[in-house]
């Protein structure tokens, strides 16, 4: 996916209840719009995180599936 913009969140926004970085969890000041063919991804994201690319952005940190062969906790 390829950076297509950013917006900066407004102050007045940012004081009412800060927005999360969804990469790192800091405060969130730009929403950071991705795109490719398939699909458009904006998310919230803080300063040092907006200068990433896509990759580099650890969006999906945990994954709780049991795939085959894996027992479900009761």
């Amino acid at each position: 996916m390829e950076k297509k913009g950013k917006v900066r969140i407004p102050d007045y926004k940012r004081a009412q209840k800060p927005a999360k970085c969804a990469n790192c969890g800091g405060v969130g000041v730009y929403r950071v719009t991705y795109e490719d063919m398939y699909s458009k991804l904006t998310v919230t994201l803080c300063k040092e995180c907006e200068k990433l690319e896509y990759g580099q952005l650890k969006l999906q940190s945990y994954f709780d599936w049991s795939g085959p062969g894996e027992e479900k906790s009761k």
